[in-house]
């Protein structure tokens, strides 16, 4: 029997700006109400970019810069590069700068932005597809808060993603949440 109705990608307006493409889903509240009266959660697919530049692949998706962008990289949430500046690399869903989960600050912003779904359908959102968090995507001079080298990162990067989800699930949600993990590692 079912539990969790999962929402692919896309959904937001921005990818991981975790607003509701209401071009998509017109009347979200009440979609989201009528499947927790169904007897389900909500599962949201996501992944650790905050995009500066976002492909419109759907409806209601904005090509600019995700709203929490800048927040992020004011606050030094991201993954640097050169210069102190937000590693960018492009990806299948745009241009984007990852969240940097070796600091406990980006860490506890990151959780921040996931409680944004929670007042949806009254708790409906219980679940997370926690995509593409591998860390192959860093370039040369990547450069993380607590001083890991990038050969260090390559691996451990999903790691520190996938502990963060879990952190969220297991204190915020008191561990009534479930991670659909899409992101590996190698060594």
């Amino acid at each position: 029997p079912g539990s969790v109705i999962l929402i692919d990608s896309p959904w937001e307006t921005a990818y991981n700006d975790f607003t509701v493409n209401e071009v998509q889903f017109s009347e979200p509240e009440k979609m989201f109400l009528r499947v927790k009266q169904l007897g389900f959660y909500v599962a949201l697919w996501l992944t650790p970019f905050i995009n500066r530049q976002n492909k419109a692949d759907a409806p209601g998706i904005h090509e600019w810069a995700s709203p929490n962008f800048g927040e992020a990289q004011a606050a030094n949430h991201l993954v640097n590069g050169a210069g102190g500046r937000p590693q960018l690399v492009s990806w299948w869903k745009g241009q984007g700068a990852r969240v940097d989960f070796t600091s406990t600050a980006a860490r506890e912003w990151w959780k921040g932005q996931l409680n944004k779904t929670r007042h949806w359908g009254n708790g409906v959102v219980r679940a997370f597809k926690s995509d593409d968090g591998e860390g192959g995507w860093f370039q040369a001079g990547a450069s993380f808060s607590d001083g890991s080298p990038l050969w260090k990162m390559r691996n451990r990067y999903s790691v520190e993603y996938l502990a963060t989800m879990r952190e969220y699930v297991e204190t915020t949600l008191r561990g009534d949440g479930c991670l659909l993990a899409r992101s590996a590692f190698t060594g």
